[in-house]
């Protein structure tokens, strides 16, 4: 996944929690879920940072029970942890030389 496509996705998910405070549990909210679920599904997250496989597994069941219309809940903490360690994850590898980065996270 690259750089602009992992923000892209990143700034979704944050965009989801007001979403659902206002609309609820509707369809935009179950595709947004669904989508975010199988981009940050396929990207190999414990390979690279276990602190941000935590972070998502935390998170993914919310995401599931949004995606399968079960909850309109996703908690803000949630999704800063996620994203926080995303975001820094990103700045780590980007700061390596070119020669020293690991393959981006995806499959």
């Amino acid at each position: 996944m690259n750089l602009y496509r992992v923000e892209s996705q990143l700034t979704t998910l944050e965009r989801l929690i007001p979403h659902l405070t206002q609309h609820g549990c509707d369809i935009s909210a179950q595709d947004a879920a669904r989508t975010l679920m199988r981009c940050f599904d396929t990207a190999q997250l414990a390979q690279e940072h276990r602190l941000l496989a935590g972070a998502y597994e935390q998170l993914r069941g919310r995401l599931k029970d949004i995606a399968e219309g079960r909850s309109g809940y996703l908690p803000i903490e949630q999704v800063a942890e996620f994203t926080r360690c995303y975001r820094e994850h990103l700045l780590r590898v980007e700061s390596r030389p070119a020669w020293r980065r690991a393959p981006p996270l995806d499959s």
